[in-house]
């Protein structure tokens, strides 16, 4: 597949540019995000005249056409830089931009926080008397005793848990940290495994 502005062979170079980004530390949903971005952009630039400049006609038909939120553009214009910075190394011949479009700061959204009756609720709608359902409640008491993600929670194993009342946790980007857990946590710790081993 040949393409104008320098492009030349995209999904091989795609294919390279990922290995480049997980060798970064980048997490498996950027590095999705980011090979979908060049992708579209790659297509996109086919068909702009070779006297215009296809990132400046690729961002504004985004933002008009496809009405994509300032949050996600932004996103992309990330994708576009580091796609570029990495081809001027990989091939250098290759067609760069001048620059690239302002990224404008996104409205700032706030979650919306449970209180704490909420946070009884979801506590108390697992059934204790199964397996399932206090495996249920100990996932969302981890959650919110420890403050974790979903992702981090997932990557837990039994010896994440440390003796000084620590939990070592594999956060984003592959930056790690150690978050503290009480007492009462511990105990639907001990209680987990003793659960998980009658029902083996």
């Amino acid at each position: 597949m040949v393409l104008k502005h320098g492009y030349c062979q995209i999904d091989r170079l795609l294919d390279r540019f990922v290995i480049t980004l997980r060798s970064m530390g980048r997490s498996p949903a950027t590095v999705r995000a980011y090979r979908a971005t060049v992708s579209r952009y790659a297509a996109f630039a086919v068909h702009v005249p070779d006297e215009l400049d296809p990132v400046a006609r690729y961002v504004a038909t985004r933002r008009t056409r496809d009405q994509l939120k300032q949050a996600s553009l932004n996103l992309e214009l990330s994708a576009l830089r580091t796609w570029f910075n990495w081809r001027r190394v990989a091939v250098p011949d290759a067609w760069q931009p001048d620059g690239y479009p302002r990224q404008k700061r996104a409205p700032q959204r706030l979650p919306r926080a449970l209180s704490d009756h909420e946070v009884g609720l979801l506590l108390a709608a697992p059934d204790l008397s199964t397996f399932v359902g206090f495996r249920d409640h100990f996932i969302m008491a981890t959650l919110y005793q420890c403050g974790l993600r979903a992702s981090e929670l997932a990557t837990l194993e039994l010896g994440s848990v440390r003796i000084d009342g620590f939990l070592y946790v594999r956060g984003k980007g592959g930056v790690d940290r150690l978050v503290p857990f009480g007492p009462s946590w511990y105990g639907l710790l001990q209680t987990y495994l003793r659960l998980r081993a009658t029902v083996r």
